[in-house]
């Protein structure tokens, strides 16, 4: 297949929320693997919505979002309910990381 941007397919998904005069609220969270030390030894271990080792990755990416879609999308969600599980990984519930997460 030739080259396609990642970008490409949520370009077209605020393109079209645009033609049909929506608004959206962009959810990031889900870091990829390669983003945690734990997956390349254990992938099951963390679980594929645990947080990434470094917050600022998570930061230096939402903003590539909020830069690209400037003026475009007003409404971000960070995280999905980090309160429960298994949406912070297999790891323990921590209300003080997911505010450290948010400071970044």
């Amino acid at each position: 297949e030739p080259y396609r941007s990642a970008w490409e397919k949520y370009d077209e998904i605020v393109a079209l929320a645009e033609k049909y005069d929506m608004e959206l609220i962009v959810r990031i969270s889900n870091p990829p693997e390669w983003s945690r030390a734990v997956a390349a030894d254990a992938p099951d271990f963390a679980g594929s919505f645990a947080p990434p080792d470094d917050f600022q990755d998570l930061a230096d990416f939402t903003a590539a979002v909020v830069e690209r879609y400037a003026g475009r999308v007003r409404y971000y969600q960070l995280w999905n309910e980090p309160n429960i599980y298994p949406e912070w990984g297999s790891y323990a519930i921590d209300p003080e990381a997911y505010a450290e997460l948010l400071k970044m």
